[in-house]
Protein backbone atom coordinates (compact mmCIF):
# COMPACT_ATOMS: atom_id res chain seq x y z
CA UNK A 1 0.00 0.00 0.00
CA UNK A 2 1.22 3.48 -0.82
CA UNK A 3 2.54 5.14 2.35
CA UNK A 4 1.18 8.53 1.21
CA UNK A 5 -1.81 9.16 3.52
CA UNK A 6 -3.78 10.86 0.71
CA UNK A 7 -3.20 8.01 -1.77
CA UNK A 8 -3.12 4.61 -0.04
CA UNK A 9 -3.31 2.94 -3.48
CA UNK A 10 -2.61 -0.78 -3.46
CA UNK A 11 -0.19 -2.34 -5.94
CA UNK A 12 0.87 -5.86 -6.80
CA UNK A 13 4.56 -6.49 -7.35
CA UNK A 14 5.86 -9.78 -8.69
CA UNK A 15 9.53 -10.59 -9.00
CA UNK A 16 12.34 -12.45 -7.39
CA UNK A 17 14.59 -11.71 -4.46
CA UNK A 18 18.26 -11.93 -4.01
CA UNK A 19 21.05 -11.05 -1.64
CA UNK A 20 23.11 -7.95 -2.17
CA UNK A 21 26.04 -6.66 -0.21
CA UNK A 22 25.16 -3.40 1.49
CA UNK A 23 28.17 -1.54 2.74
CA UNK A 24 27.27 0.29 5.94
CA UNK A 25 30.10 0.12 8.40
CA UNK A 26 28.43 2.41 10.91
CA UNK A 27 26.22 -0.13 12.67
CA UNK A 28 28.28 -3.33 12.39
CA UNK A 29 25.27 -5.32 11.17
CA UNK A 30 25.16 -8.08 8.58
CA UNK A 31 26.50 -6.61 5.31
CA UNK A 32 24.01 -8.62 3.26
CA UNK A 33 20.53 -7.32 2.52
CA UNK A 34 17.53 -8.78 0.76
CA UNK A 35 16.69 -7.08 -2.54
CA UNK A 36 13.52 -7.36 -4.65
CA UNK A 37 13.95 -7.40 -8.42
CA UNK A 38 10.49 -6.50 -9.83
CA UNK A 39 9.32 -8.22 -13.00
CA UNK A 40 5.71 -7.01 -12.97
CA UNK A 41 3.90 -4.15 -11.19
CA UNK A 42 0.22 -3.27 -11.39
CA UNK A 43 -0.82 -0.57 -11.49
CA UNK A 44 2.49 0.35 -13.06
CA UNK A 45 4.16 3.47 -11.70
CA UNK A 46 4.69 6.35 -14.11
CA UNK A 47 8.21 6.38 -15.50
CA UNK A 48 8.01 10.03 -16.51
CA UNK A 49 5.83 12.98 -15.61
CA UNK A 50 3.81 14.32 -18.54
CA UNK A 51 2.93 17.96 -19.14
CA UNK A 52 -0.80 18.49 -18.52
CA UNK A 53 -1.39 19.46 -22.15
CA UNK A 54 0.11 16.26 -23.58
CA UNK A 55 -2.40 14.94 -26.16
CA UNK A 56 -4.41 11.86 -25.19
CA UNK A 57 -2.98 9.66 -27.95
CA UNK A 58 0.59 10.40 -26.78
CA UNK A 59 -0.40 9.83 -23.14
CA UNK A 60 -2.04 6.50 -24.03
CA UNK A 61 1.15 5.22 -25.70
CA UNK A 62 3.24 6.26 -22.69
CA UNK A 63 0.86 4.55 -20.27
CA UNK A 64 1.48 1.34 -22.23
CA UNK A 65 5.24 1.90 -21.84
CA UNK A 66 4.79 2.15 -18.06
CA UNK A 67 3.10 -1.26 -17.91
CA UNK A 68 5.37 -3.00 -20.43
CA UNK A 69 8.62 -1.71 -18.90
CA UNK A 70 8.49 -4.42 -16.23
CA UNK A 71 7.39 -7.24 -18.53
CA UNK A 72 9.05 -6.69 -21.91
CA UNK A 73 11.44 -3.76 -22.52
CA UNK A 74 11.45 -4.49 -26.27
CA UNK A 75 7.65 -4.13 -26.45
CA UNK A 76 7.87 -1.01 -24.28
CA UNK A 77 10.40 0.43 -26.74
CA UNK A 78 7.93 -0.14 -29.55
CA UNK A 79 5.31 1.81 -27.58
CA UNK A 80 7.82 4.66 -27.17
CA UNK A 81 8.12 4.69 -30.96
CA UNK A 82 4.31 4.85 -31.16
CA UNK A 83 4.42 7.86 -28.79
CA UNK A 84 6.92 9.56 -31.13
CA UNK A 85 4.66 8.78 -34.10
CA UNK A 86 1.72 10.32 -32.21
CA UNK A 87 3.76 13.44 -31.39
CA UNK A 88 4.45 13.86 -35.11
CA UNK A 89 0.76 13.32 -35.91
CA UNK A 90 -0.25 16.03 -33.42
CA UNK A 91 2.19 18.34 -35.21
CA UNK A 92 0.30 17.62 -38.47
CA UNK A 93 3.02 15.57 -40.14
CA UNK A 94 1.39 13.11 -42.55
CA UNK A 95 1.54 9.36 -41.85
CA UNK A 96 1.08 8.35 -45.49
CA UNK A 97 1.78 9.64 -48.97
CA UNK A 98 0.74 8.75 -52.50
CA UNK A 99 3.53 7.07 -54.48
CA UNK A 100 2.81 5.99 -58.06
CA UNK A 101 -0.92 6.08 -57.38
CA UNK A 102 -0.69 3.99 -54.17
CA UNK A 103 -0.99 5.20 -50.57
CA UNK A 104 2.15 4.23 -48.65
CA UNK A 105 3.18 4.66 -45.03
CA UNK A 106 5.91 7.20 -44.33
CA UNK A 107 8.65 5.78 -42.09
CA UNK A 108 9.25 7.26 -38.66
CA UNK A 109 12.68 8.38 -39.83
CA UNK A 110 11.24 10.20 -42.84
CA UNK A 111 8.53 11.87 -40.74
CA UNK A 112 11.12 13.20 -38.28
CA UNK A 113 13.26 14.37 -41.23
CA UNK A 114 10.29 16.34 -42.63
CA UNK A 115 9.94 18.24 -39.35
CA UNK A 116 13.67 18.76 -38.90
CA UNK A 117 13.83 22.02 -40.88
CA UNK A 118 11.23 23.61 -38.58
CA UNK A 119 12.31 22.07 -35.23
CA UNK A 120 15.92 20.82 -35.48
CA UNK A 121 16.53 20.59 -31.69
CA UNK A 122 13.37 18.60 -31.06
CA UNK A 123 14.04 16.33 -34.04
CA UNK A 124 17.58 15.64 -32.83
CA UNK A 125 16.02 14.27 -29.64
CA UNK A 126 13.34 12.32 -31.52
CA UNK A 127 16.07 10.68 -33.61
CA UNK A 128 17.91 9.69 -30.40
CA UNK A 129 14.71 8.09 -29.07
CA UNK A 130 14.18 6.30 -32.38
CA UNK A 131 17.74 4.92 -32.43
CA UNK A 132 17.47 3.64 -28.85
CA UNK A 133 14.09 2.00 -29.46
CA UNK A 134 15.25 0.47 -32.74
CA UNK A 135 17.25 -1.92 -30.56
CA UNK A 136 13.94 -3.33 -29.31
CA UNK A 137 12.23 -3.34 -32.69
CA UNK A 138 14.97 -4.76 -34.85
CA UNK A 139 17.61 -6.43 -32.71
CA UNK A 140 15.45 -7.42 -29.74
CA UNK A 141 18.07 -6.21 -27.28
CA UNK A 142 16.63 -3.14 -25.55
CA UNK A 143 17.53 -3.14 -21.86
CA UNK A 144 15.57 -1.44 -19.12
CA UNK A 145 18.43 1.04 -18.72
CA UNK A 146 18.32 1.81 -22.45
CA UNK A 147 14.57 2.27 -22.23
CA UNK A 148 15.02 4.68 -19.30
CA UNK A 149 17.44 6.71 -21.44
CA UNK A 150 14.78 6.95 -24.16
CA UNK A 151 12.15 7.95 -21.60
CA UNK A 152 14.40 10.67 -20.14
CA UNK A 153 14.87 12.15 -23.60
CA UNK A 154 11.15 11.77 -24.30
CA UNK A 155 10.21 13.61 -21.11
CA UNK A 156 12.54 16.48 -21.98
CA UNK A 157 11.08 16.61 -25.50
CA UNK A 158 7.47 16.52 -24.28
CA UNK A 159 8.22 19.42 -21.96
CA UNK A 160 9.66 21.39 -24.86
CA UNK A 161 6.59 20.75 -27.01
CA UNK A 162 3.66 20.68 -24.58
CA UNK A 163 4.67 22.48 -21.37
CA UNK A 164 2.35 25.50 -21.08
CA UNK A 165 4.54 27.10 -18.43
CA UNK A 166 7.51 27.15 -20.77
CA UNK A 167 5.42 28.74 -23.53
CA UNK A 168 4.02 31.33 -21.13
CA UNK A 169 7.49 32.12 -19.84
CA UNK A 170 8.84 32.51 -23.40
CA UNK A 171 5.99 34.94 -24.15
CA UNK A 172 6.78 36.95 -21.01
CA UNK A 173 10.47 37.06 -21.95
CA UNK A 174 9.58 38.33 -25.44
CA UNK A 175 7.29 41.01 -24.04
CA UNK A 176 9.84 42.16 -21.46
CA UNK A 177 12.60 42.34 -24.08
CA UNK A 178 10.36 44.21 -26.51
CA UNK A 179 9.32 46.72 -23.86
CA UNK A 180 12.80 46.70 -22.28
CA UNK A 181 11.24 46.63 -18.85
CA UNK A 182 8.48 45.11 -16.71
CA UNK A 183 5.24 44.24 -18.48
CA UNK A 184 3.05 44.21 -15.34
Amino acid sequence: MCPNQECKERAIIVGHTGQKEIIDESDGSDPWGRVLYPEFITPAPDIIELPTSTPKQVTKAIEAVNALYWIDPNAAGNRVRVAVEEILTTRHLPKTQIVKGERRDISLHARIKKWEMKEPDICRKLFAIKWICNAGSHAGELTRDGLLDAMDVLQFTLNEIYDDHKRDLELTVSRVNKKRGPVR
